[in-house]
């Protein structure tokens, strides 16, 4: 009797494991699914402050477009300051089983640079506490989710890495926390781990737009523990109506804007 019944328990421990992960890639899908509006554009100001107090301000016009199911556009075009006007950032990103691309326009020499998404989330995204690959929408299917334990009953907590060690290493982080509040599938903030296992640093969504059941985030803080760097982005006039041409997101209108 004692060995059916530890053979019962085994078993629906095994069933459980499967189904808890799978919970925690639906919550993740969900989160996912309130942001995807088929387009989305705004102005874009990202603040860098480094731990001095020293101030770095870029502004952009920022547009997002999903191209059918397995694909999303993003186009940045830089306003400010002076020293960045007419650069342009504009990106492919791939759903599932493909390979997302970026290529930045340089004015200054006229030239189109493909960026290197390789390792590290492909460095940097100017200066700021943003890689170039955190500004990609992610393919699911190269992450593994799982349910963590809640210290408070409104979230969600989940752990994400990559699927593989390479992944990691290409993503540049060994695993991260998202913290989802659950009347509304909201992503709150995301806790980065490095390579090496130790905290990085932690993005914080201080204000978002909703509107015709998608929410986007308005106001973002990304805290970098390690340097003491703080990188904040705030998006305004956004919009979900707005049609954008899909020639926006080409190599050609990089330099013909």
């Amino acid at each position: 009797m004692i060995l059916r019944t530890a053979a019962l328990l085994l078993a629906a421990l095994a069933a459980a494991a499967p189904l808890a992960a799978q919970d925690a890639a639906d919550i993740s899908a969900r989160t996912d699914a309130r942001g995807a509006a088929p387009n989305i554009s705004g102005l874009l100001t990202l603040t860098i402050t480094a731990p001095n107090g020293d101030q770095r301000v870029i502004s952009a016009d920022s547009y997002q477009k999903e191209r059918g199911e397995e694909r999303e556009d993003r186009l940045f075009v830089f306003t400010h300051p002076p020293n960045v006007r007419g650069m342009a950032l504009l990106v492919h990103s791939y759903m599932e089983q493909g390979d997302d691309s970026m290529w930045i326009y340089l004015p200054a020499m006229d030239r189109i640079k493909r960026v290197d998404l390789g390792s590290s989330g492909g460095g940097y995204f100017l200066g700021s506490d943003f890689t170039f690959r955190d500004m990609v929408s992610r393919d699911q299917t190269e992450y593994e989710h799982a349910l963590l334990p809640a210290d408070d009953d409104a979230y969600h907590v989940l752990e994400v890495r990559g699927r593989t060690p390479e992944l990691r290493r290409v993503f540049g982080y060994s695993r991260e926390e998202h913290f989802i509040r659950k009347d509304n599938f909201l992503r709150e903030r995301i806790v980065f781990y490095d390579l090496a296992g130790d905290l990085l640093k932690e993005l914080i969504v201080e204000e978002e737009y909703e509107a015709d059941g998608y929410a986007f985030p308005t106001r973002l803080k990304m805290l970098n523990h390690q340097t003491g760097h703080v990188s904040e982005i705030l998006f305004e006039d956004i919009s979900f109506s707005a049609d954008i041409p899909d020639r926006f997101f080409t190599q050609r209108y990089l330099r013909r804007r």
